[in-house]
């Protein structure tokens, strides 16, 4: 436990450290004249834009309103994903009418999308939803799909000889085995769900940080706008974090049996 703490402790003060050596290069950098401040502010008028901003208490609301954007859609996607990935690994047929359409889709990017889908659902919440939900299904989609068709045949057919039918190797042998991988899909899809969040608040939006940014871009707000660059950083990081921990949660018990695994292999040998 020690031994994990410090470790622990070593990463943060590394992070901490490379942190502080971007600031201070940004802020001599923007200082020395070799790029116009107007243009490359120095970090310290990009922190205490940002507290303004936040004394204001309209960037608190845009960053509320992106952040639910992103989890809303993140989850849709996620249940749409796993259920087509099921779907197509258990069915032939499915897959043989499903698989042209994926390859067709998964490469238009979401900007593309957007005029299609307002002349569809119009500006408004159907419009960040859609968005953010085609962003970010297919990576949980192609990587739950591969990880259920790719199950250990060591564990389907020792389940075959207890009986168990096609539903019942899903829910209690595919799914298992496939649930780190699952994770995985959902924390690419996150970043891409934050991506089209703020895309589409740049383009269509009234509120939410991609609107802030585009504003204060035009308006040559500069500071402000490196400091919601960076708020929008440590968004993603939050995002990610709490994806680990949801996949921490989920997964822990894997990770623990082959910790055992492991240690009897040692002990044994």
């Amino acid at each position: 436990m020690t031994l994990t703490n410090n470790s622990a402790w070593r990463r943060a003060f590394n992070r901490g450290v490379g942190l502080f050596a971007v600031a201070l290069a940004w802020e001599l950098t923007s200082r020395s004249g070799l790029m116009p401040a107007q243009f490359f502010p120095p970090i310290s008028s990009v922190f205490f834009a940002l507290v303004r901003a936040f004394n204001e208490g309209g960037l608190i609301l845009d960053m509320t309103m992106t952040l639910l954007r992103t989890l809303q859609g993140l989850l849709i996607a996620t249940i749409v994903g796993i259920f087509f990935a099921i779907l197509t690994s258990t069915s032939r047929i499915a897959d043989g009418l499903l698989a042209p359409i994926v390859e067709l889709l998964r490469p238009i990017p979401s900007a593309a999308m957007i005029p299609i889908a307002i002349f569809f659902v119009g500006i408004g919440r159907g419009l960040f939803i859609f968005t953010v939900v085609f962003a970010s299904v297919w990576p949980i989609y192609v990587v739950t799909a591969n990880a259920l068709r790719s199950a250990d045949r060591t564990l389907i057919e020792t389940g075959r000889s207890f009986g168990c039918g096609r539903w019942a190797l899903l829910v209690y042998i595919r799914l298992p085995n496939a649930m780190p991988e699952i994770v995985t899909g959902v924390r690419i899809g996150g970043g891409m769900a934050l991506l089209a969040a703020i895309l589409v608040e740049m383009l269509a939006g009234q509120r939410g940080l991609g609107y802030r940014l585009f504003e204060t871009a035009f308006a040559l707000r500069t500071a402000e706008m490196f400091g919601i660059v960076i708020l929008c950083g440590f968004i993603g990081i939050l995002l990610n974090y709490l994806l680990l921990s949801v996949s921490t949660f989920l997964t822990g018990w894997q990770l623990a049996l082959s910790r055992r695994a492991e240690l009897d292999g040692g002990a044994t040998a």
